[in-house]
């Protein structure tokens, strides 16, 4: 349980490290199991009047004619994002009395920052298309816009929100690293829904938002946001029709599954070097009774199982 600390209010410092043993058994080095972040204490709006500490708090920009009306203009290599690809996780198979069987897993890109990764849509009311731009921030202020392609709004149940092209791509590879299969996700709602990273430059402590609910508009909407800030990722589980792999005809044996962010390179950011992640498993089984194996990536072992000689 954590502890309340009475202060006055005022600025602060305010230091979170990893402690051991959990900084080595997840391999982080010892400059980077620390982060300060400044943090105001002010007294609350609330009825109990507690005071509430505000850490590293960043103000959504809003909406304005001027940011709209900027011309196309490269930002300045500071205001960039960096879209990274993590490796897949939360293997299952799923198969079905028909003797059909699907491999489901999750996928997670995020951004390492500094810049925060934000598109926006604009659309005109007889068309069903929204155009897309991406824009760079610093100090709350817009320094750049370029294009970033389209959003398309999906009807179907479960969605029923705006959607943007390109921001990751899902295959798999066998044994050779020859693609097999390519997941049909290839629209997304973007929005931070997992912490990866909170002590890169630049991490929002405190996120703008943590769901879809907000973030992606309805079927009338003529304007959207998407965002990805610092330090937070975006999740999606592939276990919907389409999204999965059928791996009914595939023969047992060694695969990866290959996760691309930016596969079109249609985002600008400051690196691309990590925008590919691979995850090896071991497809076993007879036709109607599949299973998956998968080793552990280093020390994470997301999925908790005993792989055995696979590893």
């Amino acid at each position: 349980m954590g502890q309340n600390l009475r202060v006055e209010e005022g600025e602060y410092k305010l230091t979170v490290s990893i402690a051991e043993p959990y900084r080595t058994a997840l391999g982080v080095p010892s400059e980077d199991a620390s982060v300060t972040v400044p943090a105001t204490v002010v007294e609350s709006t609330d009825e109990g009047g507690h005071r509430q500490a505000a850490a590293s708090a960043l103000e959504e920009p809003t909406a304005s004619a001027e940011a709209a009306s900027m011309p196309i203009t490269v930002p300045p290599d500071s205001a960039l994002p960096d879209i990274e690809a993590l490796p897949a996780w939360g293997m299952s198979i799923r198969n079905r009395k028909t003797g059909r069987s699907f491999l489901n897993f999750g996928a997670t890109a995020w951004n390492a920052g500094p810049g925060i990764l934000m598109v926006e849509g604009f659309r005109e009311p007889e068309s069903t298309t929204m155009q897309a731009y991406q824009y760079f921030y610093e100090d709350g202020e817009v320094v750049g816009k370029v294009d970033a392609g389209t959003l398309e709004y999906d009807n179907r149940d479960l969605h029923d929100h705006w959607h943007f092209r390109d921001f990751a791509a899902y295959s798999l590879l066998d044994d050779e690293k020859v693609k097999v299969l390519d997941s049909g996700k290839e629209a997304f709602c973007l929005a931070p829904t997992d912490p990866i990273d909170l002590t890169v430059d630049g991490a929002a402590w405190r996120p703008w938002l943590t769901d879809l609910s907000t973030a992606c508009g309805e079927e009338g909407s003529l304007w959207i946001r998407e965002v990805l800030q610092t330090g937070w990722g975006d999740t999606y589980t592939q276990a919907r029709p389409g999204q999965s792999f059928e791996i009914t005809d595939l023969p047992n044996g060694k695969y990866f599954v290959q996760v691309r962010a930016n596969p079109d390179d249609v985002l600008l950011e400051g690196s691309s070097d990590n925008n590919v992640a691979l995850r090896k498993i071991y497809l076993r089984g007879k036709a109607g009774e599949r299973r998956v194996v998968v080793p552990p990536v280093g020390v994470v072992d997301t999925e908790g199982s005993d792989c055995g000689k696979f590893c």
